[in-house]
């Protein structure tokens, strides 16, 4: 509830002591309740209060449309929050810096070159810019496998590379959603539960070669990606399918 400032003036005239003859007084009344929300009221105007709940850090400011105790809250912890933000980017765009200015390693470009064959059709500038984007993207990603797949690097670059031609000439956060890779060595069945439509959700077991997920998740099937990798004429790539 709000509380103007006000009072409320005792027109009645009142005589002074003798000695004071011939002058008048008007006399100032204020309800106590009023008296105190004013002086907390200026108090507060005069030096803005502090407050802390939790590790949140409060600003306490008057308002001179509210009585004191009524004074707004203002949140004081999105600048810290802030600096911290601008801060872990900082950092992160110079730990990206140095990864795509350190060469990838010779084992890695005779997989890039068996596996993926149409890098060699790019630019130098472009061949360069692809090898520092599979840098970052195999230090920043995590691969697992799964059915009995064991992960190795010629999977890990295999997928990187073709991933990554999707970054070329681009201003990119390398799939900031992406957490992890899962690949199965081969068609994987997924139980039903798709929903085809009338409100009928299916319950027949499905076949997949691919997936992503809004968790942050993609999956990816070995045979395919290197069946889609060495063939850029096949019309199929699970991994720019799914990447895209």
């Amino acid at each position: 509830m709000a509380y103007k400032r006000i009072g409320f003036i005792n027109q009645n005239v009142a005589r002074d002591a003798p000695g004071q003859q011939g002058t008048e007084r008007r006399h100032r009344r204020v309800h106590p309740l009023l008296e105190v929300s004013t002086r907390n009221h200026a108090a507060a105007r005069e030096r803005p209060r502090r407050a802390s709940d939790g590790q949140r850090r409060c600003i306490v400011r008057p308002d001179d449309g509210l009585h004191a105790d009524g004074l707004k809250l203002i949140e004081a912890s999105a600048a810290p929050s802030r600096t911290r933000s601008l801060m872990f980017r900082w950092l992160t765009n110079r730990r990206r810096v140095a990864l795509r200015e350190t060469p990838l390693p010779a084992a890695w470009l005779t997989i890039v070159q068996r596996n993926v064959p149409y890098v060699s059709h790019l630019s130098d500038t472009d061949r360069n810019e692809l090898a520092g984007h599979v840098q970052v993207f195999l230090a920043e990603k995590r691969f697992e496998g799964c059915g009995g797949l064991e992960m190795t690097d010629e999977i890990r670059v295999t997928i990187a590379a073709q991933a990554c031609i999707l970054l070329l000439h681009r201003e990119t956060d390398y799939f900031a959603r992406l957490v992890s890779i899962l690949v199965y060595p081969s068609t994987y069945v997924v139980p039903g539960g798709e929903h085809v439509g009338g409100g009928i959700i299916s319950d027949t077991e499905q076949a997949r070669l691919g997936e992503s997920w809004t968790s942050g998740v993609v999956v990816l099937v070995w045979d395919s990606v290197l069946a889609g990798a060495r063939d850029m004429h096949d019309g199929r790539n699970v991994v720019l399918h799914e990447f895209a």
